[in-house]
């Protein structure tokens, strides 16, 4: 019981336990820094790979919101240019179509009415006027006198050509080989070869001219020559762009570049 005593009482005793708890103190605090030590590097990893995804995120996201508000910019733009220029065309459509507004307005479409209604008395005027420039005894091209096709400014049909068109002429009917005369006193012109109308005498006679049509090769007159009328001046044989038609010859007459229907200025024998 004194041993005891004296191991309680005994200060290498003490100390013994004094190195136990301060050894056992040292390596909870060791194992402490570890475990401090590998959260704190584990939190920095995580910590670096977020930062690291999310300014790439933040890169792609700038690129891409910039990249957007460019297009939107530049189409924004084309757009403003396109109406501004859409409008600054219409601006000037208007500019020249439009006349400009005027208190005489109304007093102008009546001139402009009277000025139509005058023009129109006086191109029916003249009319008249050019058919009396043509002597009134014209005779017939034929002997026979027998009437084809006649004259026609609105469209036709053609037989032959099967299209419409006008039909600036009369047409006479013949044999082959009747004999074509003057209709009037005049001087020839030309003689010549159309591949349409065939073989054609033009003559002159004042302020009008005839055109004979569809002659044979043996024409009796040349260019120059005063014929008068009744004369000969060829035989019939017919004219290629009538062909369907039969034999016949095509007369036209033409006062001051005007066709004039040749039955109004031919001789009434009744």
């Amino acid at each position: 019981m004194n041993n005891r005593r004296n191991k309680k009482n005994n200060p290498s005793s003490k100390r013994e336990k004094a190195g136990f708890y301060i050894a056992f103190s040292l390596c909870l605090a060791a194992v402490g820094m570890s475990v401090w030590s590998a959260y704190t590097g584990v939190t920095n990893y995580f910590k670096e790979n977020g930062d690291t995804s999310t300014t790439i995120n933040q890169q792609d996201n700038t690129e891409n919101v910039d990249k957007n508000l460019t297009d939107i910019t530049e189409e924004d733009t084309e757009s403003t240019t396109e109406a501004a220029s859409d409008e600054e065309k219409t601006s000037e459509t208007e500019s020249v179509t439009q006349p400009e507004e005027s208190s005489d307005a109304f007093v102008d479409n009546s001139e402009e009415t009277d000025e139509s209604e005058f023009t129109k008395d006086v191109m029916e005027e003249d009319i008249v006027q050019t058919i009396l420039r043509v002597n009134k005894n014209l005779g017939y091209p034929t002997e026979t006198k027998k009437i084809g096709k006649e004259f026609s400014e609105d469209m036709v049909f053609d037989n032959t050509m099967k299209d419409y068109r006008a039909h600036l002429g009369i047409d006479f009917v013949c044999e082959d080989g009747e004999k074509v005369i003057s209709m009037c006193d005049a001087t020839v012109d030309e003689v010549y070869y159309n591949e349409m109308q065939g073989n054609v005498v033009k003559v002159t006679s004042g302020e009008f001219s005839i055109f004979y049509c569809g002659l044979s090769d043996t024409v009796s007159v040349k260019a120059g020559d005063s014929i008068t009328k009744g004369q000969e001046i060829g035989t019939a044989l017919g004219v290629p762009c009538e062909s369907a038609d039969g034999t016949h010859i095509h007369v036209e007459i033409v006062v001051r570049n005007r066709h004039i229907d040749p039955l109004s200025v031919i001789e009434n024998e009744s």
